[in-house]
């Protein structure tokens, strides 16, 4: 092995590392978002999983990639157990920023569609999205991302209903949709305001001076 061969894997094990020791950190700062020290713990799993190389990313591949016999318990951690999505949502994006932040940070908002076969999923409806390449069946999400010159991440998201939707008061209900989240009267271009987002929580509360990153859509 050559000299450049060896000080690239030593900076790559370095990497690695500090990799796992920040990631050790965020997980330590949620442990008090899960009910059951179970859930907790699958979480770390699955989620080690999904930042894996994979062709395929869902349960069934990320419970083959981590060791586990099925996907059973993948399963249950986002549909059945206990825990508080919000916050683990809001501390992420915490971490993620302060990782990033140089100082002259941006948030870069921006829509995209995800094909639907059915209307049971939540705000699913006959809609123009550009990811779909036109009008169809189709949930359309604004997200939210941060970026520096070290890198962006993805830190908040909100679905876009339809004023059909909206206007289902019935449906809403069934599905668990509350009604702070209706957004469709504002048109399809609307950012909504920056203390609406879960990340402007967290931010109000990080031990900074700083002014929050400006908004670019």
């Amino acid at each position: 092995m050559t000299q450049h061969q060896i000080e690239t894997a030593a900076s790559a094990t370095v990497d690695h590392e500090g990799h796992d020791i920040a990631f050790g950190g965020l997980l330590a700062s949620l442990s008090d978002c899960f009910a059951r020290s179970k859930s907790r713990e699958m979480f770390a799993r699955m989620t080690r999983g999904m930042v894996m190389e994979l062709e395929d990313v869902n349960c069934w591949s990320l419970a083959e990639a981590i060791g586990e016999r099925g996907p059973h318990r993948l399963h249950h951690l986002p549909s059945r157990a206990v825990w508080d999505e919000e916050a683990v949502l809001a501390r992420t994006a915490l971490w993620a920023v302060g990782l990033l932040d140089d100082g002259d940070g941006v948030l870069i908002a921006d829509e995209t569609g995800d094909a639907k076969s059915s209307t049971d999923a939540v705000a699913a409806a006959r809609q123009y999205s550009g990811s779909v390449d036109g009008v169809d069946l189709c949930q359309v999400a604004v997200h939210l991302a941060f970026a520096t010159a070290a890198g962006d991440c993805l830190i908040d998201r909100r679905l876009y209903f339809t004023k059909e939707w909206a206007a289902d008061e019935e449906r809403r209900q069934l599905t668990g949709v509350p009604a702070w989240e209706m957004r469709s009267t504002q048109g399809r271009n609307y950012v909504p305001p920056a203390a609406s987002w879960t990340w402007a929580t967290s931010w109000q509360c990080a031990p900074t001076t700083r002014s929050p990153p400006r908004l670019r859509s």
